[in-house]
């Protein structure tokens, strides 16, 4: 039993089982079977609750790189801090509400020493930024906005030097003096200023308790009391831990640790303790009318664990995180000017193709180059995701926000990105390759472009967030993307897919997508680039260009040489492009209901991303 507004250390060999009592108290284990009940102010409460009442700052911090200490912080409170009146709807909030929130982020930035990098970004894989230190009382900054009843802290020193580390647990200390708050830390071997600041200690060996009881030196007492003294000079943690690994049973040893503690005095009275705490909870429960028990901190007064509802928290989202994702040079320049420079690339390659046979075959491959393109290029997505992945399961679990309003807010911070990749992907390839020249053109392929991007997009973000693992999704991404660009129709007829493989055809958007560009590009248009001059001399433009272009033998070029000379002084006969599109068997497609086929990809990779995001958990705790 820890009371509250004690610090309470949890401390043990390496495997002891601290992180894994921590995470069954505070109710985020994800594995095993649990037995046993936690109890809070007598009671045990809903998941929701815990979430609700009590903040858990894993050993690992995740946080958003892009933002800064005072805009995660700021988040924080607008996310987890319930508003001051509900005048202004339920998707927007008071200026009273927002200078309030401001000045206790101010507040609390000044209370854990974080001012000099309030301006700084928080930092990941890809983006510089703040200290160990200063990230590890960023995350106690935003657990206090909510004034929790108790917080769990998993080894908030590790990787700090003594003087930092000294630095979070003083300021821990002084939190618990100033708001009472009730704190449960595992931590391993600290330096003896550390250690004289735990009110109580749980000390752990393979799973079992060894030691529960008061902190500073009241372990040293009794582990004397079992015959092994305290060596005066020696780090008072250093010494139990060693004591542990070098005497237990659990490792060898000839001491029992675990027996004894089970059979003192000190397990008997706080085995007394909790068990007169559950009577006089009890007895309370039984006298207390329904108001005064609704008092209780974990009572379900407000069973609901979100401090809002789900349109406020989609405004908080883009507000708060999604304009600091877009404002930094990192967003923008993998999602506008990438599509740019790929454009321009392309364009190097294939400016100016005309109506030949062969300046048609380099179109149609330039337009399922363009399909299939983004789909590959969705790994940028999906390694942004993984990087999120850590930070929306933290925020889940903290009961930041919903899962259906963290997809709605990333897919509308994306959305504007890809118009304007598409717009400038197109504009920068369409009229450099040579395609048809008209605006009505232009626009319906920029607007297929668009189809196709966010496809790409909400592929990206599905896979993963639906596949575990660091390596999974970067595998799965173009194996998938390679099946759908195989059934196609550009490599493969689609007479020619396999039984096994032609219903993926037929539901593939690369296909449908490739499908309404190439009858917008051909559909009833003549092309008369090959014809010109002397219709047998002319050159490229005349047949003997056109035999050339194509893989004839000597006698079918002189066949179709002698049937050109047979029609002398007549029309020369264009390339029509219904027969290319015959070709790879589109003829008879309307462009606007090939287009609408591919977008029918759109809300089933929506879902998909949901279900991910909602179900599959990328934790295992």
């Amino acid at each position: 039993m820890i009371h509250a507004g004690e610090l309470c250390a949890v401390m043990g060999p390496s495997g002891a089982g601290k992180t894994t009592l921590l995470d069954i108290v505070s109710r985020r284990k994800t594995e095993g079977k649990l037995s046993g009940t936690a109890k809070f102010d007598g009671v045990v409460p809903s998941v929701s609750l815990v979430k609700k009442h009590t903040a858990y700052i894993q050993q690992q911090d995740c946080f958003f790189g892009g933002a800064t200490v005072r805009e995660t912080i700021m988040f924080a409170a607008m996310a987890k801090l319930p508003r001051l009146n509900d005048d202004c709807g339920n998707c927007c909030t008071s200026k009273d509400d927002i200078c309030e929130k401001k000045r206790r982020v101010e507040d609390v930035i000044q209370q854990l020493n974080l001012t000099r990098c309030a301006d700084t970004y928080m930092g990941n894989r890809l983006i510089r930024g703040v200290s160990g230190g200063e990230m590890k009382r960023t995350a106690v900054a935003c657990a206090l906005l909510c004034s929790p009843r108790c917080m769990f802290l998993d080894e908030p020193t590790s990787g700090l030097d003594s003087a930092m580390a000294n630095e979070v647990i003083n300021n821990l200390t002084n939190l618990r003096d100033e708001t009472g708050c009730t704190f449960v830390v595992s931590i391993h071997q600290p330096s003896p200023s550390v250690f004289q600041c735990f009110d109580k200690l749980i000390l752990l060996n393979y799973g079992t308790v060894a030691y529960f009881g008061p902190g500073r030196s009241s372990p040293l007492d009794f582990f004397a009391q079992q015959g092994f003294p305290y060596r005066p000079g020696y780090n008072t943690a250093e010494y139990l831990i060693d004591t542990l690994n070098s005497h237990s049973t659990q490792v060898g040893g000839t001491h029992d640790f675990e027996g004894y503690y089970v059979k003192s005095e000190l397990a008997i009275m706080n085995e007394n303790a909790v068990k007169e705490a559950d009577s006089q909870s009890a007895s309370l429960m039984q006298s207390s009318s329904s108001n005064s028990l609704s008092t209780m901190g974990f009572s379900p007064k407000n069973p609901s664990k979100y401090a809002n509802g789900s349109f406020r928290e989609l405004y908080v989202l883009l507000r708060y995180k999604g304009l600091s994702r877009v404002k930094h040079p990192l967003f923008i320049s993998t999602r506008f000017f990438l599509y740019v420079l790929l454009a321009g690339l392309l364009s190097s390659f294939f400016y100016g193709q005309d109506r030949t046979l062969v300046g048609i075959f380099n179109s149609i491959g330039i337009l399922f180059i363009s399909v299939i393109l983004p789909c590959f290029m969705a790994q940028v997505f999906v390694e942004e995701m993984k990087f999120d992945r850590e930070v929306y399961t933290r925020e889940f679990n903290d009961a930041y926000y919903r899962a259906g309003t963290y997809v709605a807010h990333r897919v509308m911070v994306e959305l504007p990105a890809v118009v304007c990749a598409a717009f400038a992907f197109c504009g920068v390839l369409y009229f450099s390759v040579g395609f048809d020249a008209s605006l009505g053109s232009f626009f319906f392929f920029t607007l297929a472009c668009v189809v196709n991007f966010t496809t790409a997009m909400l592929i990206g973000f599905t896979i993963a967030a639906s596949i575990t693992g660091e390596v999974g999704p970067a595998v799965v991404l173009p194996i998938f993307t390679t099946l759908n660009m195989l059934v196609g129709g550009f490599f493969i007829r689609v007479v020619s897919i396999h039984a096994v493989w032609i219903w993926l055809y037929w539901i593939s958007f690369i296909q449908w997508t490739w499908s309404a560009l190439m009858v917008n590009e051909f559909s009833g248009k003549e092309f008369y680039d090959h014809c010109g001059g002397d219709v047998l001399t002319g050159g490229s433009q005349g047949i003997t260009g056109l035999t050339n272009d194509l893989p004839l033998t000597p006698d079918q070029q002189r066949g179709l040489e002698l049937y050109a000379a047979s029609r002398v002084n007549r029309p020369c006969e264009p390339v029509l492009g219904d027969t290319i599109l015959a070709s790879f068997e589109l003829h008879g497609r309307d462009k606007w209901t090939s287009l609408l086929y591919a977008a029918c990809s759109l809300p089933v990779f929506l879902l998909t991303f949901y279900l991910g995001v909602r179900f599959v958990k990328h934790e295992r705790r």
